[in-house]
């Protein structure tokens, strides 16, 4: 008898701590996309991979997204570079589907706009300015 009320007792202290492991999961998940941190998440991958290797799909890509030709040589110039000081979202430009960030590539500051496209967000400008 006491037996069977022991293993009752792990049983269901295993499944309380389960759910509570679950619960803990579904909440960061839900966090993580409804804070908008995956969108820094992709800003900083889209941009740093763009910067990381200049294959000609990425150079017309950089062509594509830069808003001035400096912008675009001082991007070319820059291998290895990786985006940094990467601001929190700053206003969406009067589309609720747009997102504004500030970073900084090789110590100059960055302008960034991220588009939500079909859930999804794609980096769709991007400006250097002057020191």
């Amino acid at each position: 008898m006491l037996r069977k009320r022991l293993n009752k007792s792990k049983h269901r202290t295993f499944k309380m701590t389960l759910l509570i492991l679950l619960s803990i999961i579904v909440l960061g998940i839900f966090l993580f996309f409804y804070m908008g941190y995956n969108v820094k998440y992709d800003l900083r991958v889209q941009i740093d991979s763009l910067l990381a290797s200049h294959t000609e799909k990425h150079l017309r890509r950089l062509s594509t997204i830069s808003v001035n030709r400096e912008t675009f040589c001082f991007l070319k110039n820059s291998p290895d570079s990786k985006i940094g000081d990467l601001s929190d979202f700053q206003g969406n430009l009067g589309d609720p589907n747009d997102g504004y960030y500030a970073g900084s590539i090789n110590g100059r500051t960055t302008g960034i706009i991220m588009t939500k496209e079909n859930y999804h967000w794609q980096l769709t400008s991007i400006q250097i300015y002057k020191k």
